[in-house]
């Protein structure tokens, strides 16, 4: 599959979804990783060692920082830049 392929699938450029993911400090970064594995927020509280709160509240910051406004959309942000990189190598 070529970049142009998975960028038309996702709707999403990938200079763009990396530059969102730019944005996000390493344990946000984490955070939005975990979703994009599966990992609902109590799941990925427990791995990260964080309470619920907290990482409700990096889920709120992480949505502001990059201007969306739903986990779809996040994990389709991750989702996409792991399948660039995959096509890239």
């Amino acid at each position: 599959m070529n970049l142009n392929a998975i960028e038309k699938a996702f709707g999403l450029r990938i200079p763009d979804a990396r530059a969102q993911l730019g944005k996000l400090t390493p344990r946000q970064r984490e955070l939005a990783e975990r979703l994009a594995d599966g990992l609902d927020y109590k799941q990925a509280a427990v791995a990260m060692g964080s309470s619920l709160k907290t990482v409700y509240s990096q889920g709120a910051t992480i949505y502001g920082k990059m201007q969306i406004h739903s986990v779809v959309t996040l994990v389709k942000i991750v989702l996409l830049v792991r399948l660039a990189k995959g096509v890239m190598a």
